[in-house]
């Protein structure tokens, strides 16, 4: 049975057998853009088998040191007066770049072992 389920982060599970796959595979050949050239080459590992890096994520998160301002405050010579210095932690960029990668691989009995606990 085919579906399609929507998961977060704008992101979308598409359900369907080894067959329509192929299809899919065969009409993206006909494509000429750099998404259906990156589809290609998921489907492609996926039809043989292959472990594949399936899913890359990228989500900027801000700097908790600095909370997403770059600066950070600094005391001067131990009195109550206060500079702001450049964030050590982001080298006051403000954020960092996450990302996330999901691989998934073909079943095994280790991981059908792993499972059945």
């Amino acid at each position: 049975m085919t579906y399609c389920e929507r998961t977060d982060h704008n992101q979308y599970a598409l359900h369907i057998n080894k067959e329509e796959l192929k299809e899919i595979a065969l009409a993206l050949t006909e494509r000429k853009s750099k998404i259906a050239s990156k589809l290609q080459k998921v489907i492609s590992c996926e039809v043989v088998g292959k472990k594949k890096t399936f899913l890359k994520n990228r989500e900027i998160e801000l700097c908790t040191s600095c909370k997403g301002s770059g600066k950070v405050r600094a005391n001067v010579t131990n009195t109550y007066e206060y500079d702001f210095e450049t964030c050590p932690k982001c080298d006051g960029k403000s954020g960092i770049v996450k990302i996330i990668t999901t691989t998934y691989e073909p079943l095994t009995t280790i991981w059908q072992e792993h499972f059945a606990q």
